[in-house]
């Protein structure tokens, strides 16, 4: 007649002892994640907030585990539910605004980063500039539709360059790339590949690595390459990818990522959404504690900084030769170029930008192909000194003189023969040059100014007869 219920109190018995060792466990899990430094969790080395939450339930769960009682049971049920709750909410997130919290770059051994195959990425810039951009990087890590590796009868042109040429900000069907393919297959009467190989914060050094790579499997019947005369300059020097030797041959260089770096790019690739999320809002609470966004820095003394900052590269990389990498995406204006051309730094950067783009030239050369140069005009330049993003004092920097940046890259291609388009001239030569840039400070084209430069760069590929020239019918 006892039996029963002692059996009864045996399997009650053993419940609880199992509620009190999984709590246990749990208790222990928690705690070491709190010392792990786990990036998704934690967000990397360090002791903050995250870890000490993770600590003190990890705490409370292994003391009430050890000291017992079925209450446990409801404990535990508490944290299962709200971890399923987490877990629920991140792979919603992920599916809806994941977009505008993933990054679409990965770190590259070779180029420094490069487009993460099939991501999507919501560019977010100012509302007077359209705000939100939704855009799609294809299965082989060029923005835009799928096009095959293998080549097809269609011809086929690559657009190489930077945030310019990738354009994040900009409608596909606004963008350089999708643009001249438009004008060429009404110019040829027949459908033109246009592929967009452009990569935010990309320099012609990087350029070259990628064209090294890959022209083998494009076999583009013309490749275009744009140089952003604005900070394609400095981006040579801030990658640390290449320098000069002795006699000014180009050298390869054996760059390191900075630890920041790394963690970052951890961080990109393994944070959940919800604490990215988290990430910003606490951002923006404590930019309202702080009143606001500080009042922005005089244009003219903001150049100043610039200078002064390429010029501080120039002393890290070349004259101290530290070959670590600190920076992928900030690109400020080549001021040490445009307001003190005599300066080391920018003596050093022009011949570091013939080399490099002689060897693209020798890229091409080795693959067959046509290459067309196209310098892109920083809007302070294509005014005169003065844009929102940027202003030259000119009383102080009377060496200033808005066609040397661009003027640059074109005395480097005549000098290697390489055909040039400078849109320096006919970009200050519209209604409106302000009216071919982006609004509130950047100094990127909008969709007109891409319109202007698909425009000249196809009257050009047609008057030079450059897909005529590769066999292809008009």
């Amino acid at each position: 007649m006892n039996a029963e219920p002692a059996q009864s109190a045996i399997r009650s018995g053993r419940a609880v002892l199992v509620v009190r060792l999984l709590t246990v466990l749990l208790g222990a899990a928690l705690i070491s994640l709190a010392f792990s430094d786990d990036v998704r969790i934690a967000g990397g080395p360090g002791f903050g907030f995250t870890e000490l939450l993770l600590l003190g339930v990890g705490i409370i769960n292994v003391v009430a585990g050890l000291l017992g009682g079925m209450v446990m049971a409801g404990w535990l049920l508490c944290q299962v539910s709200v971890a399923a709750t987490l877990l629920v909410a991140e792979f919603a997130l992920r599916a809806t605004v994941g977009p505008r919290y993933t990054s679409p770059f990965q770190l590259h051994d070779r180029y420094l980063y490069e487009l993460v195959p099939g991501a999507r990425r919501e560019y977010r810039h100012l509302a007077i500039n359209g705000g939100a951009q939704l855009y799609q990087v294809n299965s082989l890590g060029f923005r835009g539709a799928e096009f095959a590796a293998q080549r097809t009868a269609m011809p086929r042109v690559a657009v190489y360059g930077d945030s310019f040429i990738q354009a994040e900000y900009t409608a596909l069907e606004h963008t350089l790339s999708k643009q001249l393919a438009d004008r060429l297959t009404a110019q040829l009467g027949q459908p033109v590949e246009v592929i967009n190989a452009g990569v935010a914060g990309y320099g012609p050094d990087q350029v070259l690595r990628r064209l090294q790579d890959e022209l083998d499997w494009l076999q583009p019947d013309l490749l275009i390459v744009a140089v952003f005369t604005g900070n394609d300059y400095g981006d040579l020097l801030r990658n640390k990818l290449y320098r000069l030797g002795d006699a000014g041959e180009l050298l390869e260089n054996p760059f390191v990522f900075s630890d920041e770096i790394e963690l970052n790019a951890a961080l990109e690739k393994s944070a959940p959404v919800l604490r990215k999320m988290g990430q910003e809002v606490k951002a923006q609470l404590q930019l309202r504690l702080k009143g606001g966004l500080p009042p922005p820095t005089d244009p003219a003394q903001q150049t100043v900084n610039r200078m002064e900052q390429h010029i501080r590269e120039y002393r890290e990389y070349i004259v101290d030769g530290d070959n670590i990498v600190r920076d992928l995406r900030t690109d400020p204006y080549s001021a040490d170029i445009a307001l003190q051309p005599d300066s080391p730094s920018a003596r050093y950067k022009l011949k570091l930008m013939d080399a490099v783009v002689a060897a693209i030239q020798q890229q091409a050369r080795a693959h067959d192909v046509p290459l067309l140069l196209v310098a892109v005009p920083h809007p302070m330049d294509v005014m005169g000194g003065a844009h929102a993003s940027g202003a030259v004092d000119q009383a102080k920097f009377p060496d200033y003189q808005p066609t040397r940046m661009a003027g640059g890259i074109q005395a480097i291609a005549e000098r290697h023969g390489i055909d040039t388009i400078n849109l320096l001239q006919p970009f200050q030569a519209a209604d409106d040059p302000a009216a071919l840039y982006l609004l509130g400070g950047d100094d990127h084209w909008n969709n007109a100014g891409q319109a202007l430069a698909a425009e000249l760069i196809a009257k050009r590929i047609q008057s030079a007869g450059y897909l005529q020239k590769a066999g292809i019918a008009d």
